[in-house]
């Protein structure tokens, strides 16, 4: 019953009390309560006897949106040929590619996180749209230009580094996101992955395990600081700069803030002044000397070197990568082989 208009509605109309169809309910919860083949079934039924795919939440999302992180790939593909917007805006601006970067590893897992990913550029997501801005948050970038995430536009790619995994990295960038963007700071993807990577696999693997979540596996090889080299190592192989410099003042930033964004001080207690500071120079202040070197060298692909970067990123990260991205790394790997006959060949060639 609505109660503005004293009007019954039909099951398909119903709302909960966030403004939630029933569609909305079984695209967020129905694969974590009732398996994903009983959830993509009702979704299909739902669907059949004319849930409307457009309807949105009191906070403004469709059932897409929800399915993005929480739901199949079937599901999905059954939203967008019911003629949901693939590349619909959302509050801030974020897209459902942007949630699917944000939140489908917590709850899917690396298998199911990517495939969701996967089907969405598939649809057509746009790979580089950016979130907004906001104005108070614009100005605030003059004094705090780490917090990017809480303060600057970004797409799904740099939202798959701090909550995705190396493959969602690489099919991203696979699909056209712009690896050589900068932030409104001078800020590149390899400078986060660099600066950050650590502390944000970190927290990653602790909340995984908090929540019991299969995203556990992804890591289960890795430290914290070992997850952050296979991010550099998968930027490596999909071109992004390394590099590139970045220069910026952080001395005024509020010491809460300073917290928050981890940075660099000295022995006095005083905040570093950053300047002209590479990705590599970035690793070797907060990550492992791993990182540093393949930084190093990130621009002079061997063989050597690529092998080490395919078993770092992972066999997904690898298969995610362009068909144009592997032949440009197998031919600048074969430069100092002599025979095409090795493992790279059986890795790379396809």
């Amino acid at each position: 019953m609505d109660a503005s208009s004293g009007t019954k509605l039909s099951i398909l109309e119903e709302r909960d009390s966030e403004g939630c169809t029933p569609l909305h309910c079984v695209c967020l919860h129905g694969q974590a309560t009732a398996g994903a083949a009983a959830a993509t079934c009702v979704a299909a039924a739902l669907l059949s006897k004319g849930a409307d795919v457009h309807a949105a939440t009191s906070r403004g999302y469709t059932p897409l949106y929800y399915a993005a992180a929480g739901g199949t790939v079937a599901m999905l593909d059954a939203l967008v040929e019911g003629g949901a917007d693939i590349n619909a805006k959302f509050a801030g601006g974020w897209t459902v590619l942007h949630h699917c970067a944000r939140r489908a590893l917590e709850r899917q897992g690396a298998t199911g996180a990517l495939a969701l990913l996967l089907s969405l550029l598939e649809h057509g997501a746009d790979a580089n749209a950016q979130t907004e801005v906001p104005g108070s948050a614009a100005t605030a970038l003059k004094d705090e230009p780490c917090l990017w995430e809480e303060a600057t536009g970004k797409s799904p790619l740099y939202l798959a580094l701090s909550h995705g995994t190396p493959a969602m990295v690489a099919a991203l960038a696979a699909a056209g996101a712009d690896v050589t963007r900068l932030n409104a700071q001078g800020w590149s993807a390899t400078h986060y992955a660099a600066r950050f990577g650590s502390r944000w696999l970190g927290d990653s693997v602790r909340g995984c395990y908090a929540l019991g979540s299969t995203c556990c596996a992804t890591f289960s090889a890795f430290l914290p600081l070992q997850g952050a080299e296979s991010l550099i190592a998968t930027l490596i192989m999909v071109g992004a700069p390394v590099k590139d410099s970045v220069s910026f003042d952080v001395g005024r930033l509020s010491p809460a803030k300073k917290i928050h964004a981890s940075l660099v001080k000295q022995p006095t207690g005083k905040v570093a002044k950053m300047e002209d500071y590479k990705p590599e120079e970035m690793a070797i202040k907060s990550g492992t000397r791993t990182m540093a070197r393949l930084l190093h060298k990130g621009d002079a692909i061997d063989a050597n070197l690529l092998n080490r970067l395919m078993l770092l990123a992972g066999p997904q990260a690898v298969a995610a990568l362009s068909p144009e991205r592997k032949r440009v790394l197998f031919a600048a790997a074969l430069r100092e082989v002599a025979s095409p006959d090795t493992i790279l060949s059986a890795c790379l060639k396809g």
